[in-house]
């Protein structure tokens, strides 16, 4: 009986932990998508270019470059500690 709740237990542990990764992930996809939307109507649509749009490009390169290759080099070095 202790042995099929606990299970059960950790069953739906895994089910949450999937879950709010996928909504991080998705609030990830979502925020580059906002910031890439506003980089390209600031280029086309104004003559001049601001602070804005600056920190846009900056924050689009270090989350769409520098997050990727962090979370692939900790796995990795988290893989080959083990």
């Amino acid at each position: 009986m202790f042995k099929n709740m606990k299970q059960l237990f950790i069953t739906f542990i895994n089910i949450l932990v999937v879950l709010i990764l996928l909504m991080v992930f998705g609030g990830f996809v979502t925020l580059n998508a906002i910031l890439i939307t506003s980089i390209i109507n600031e280029w086309r649509l104004t003559g001049y270019l601001d602070l804005t749009f600056g920190f846009s490009v900056v924050s689009v390169y270090f989350l769409m470059v520098w997050v990727p290759i962090w979370i692939t080099r900790y796995t990795s070095t988290v893989r080959r500690a083990k």
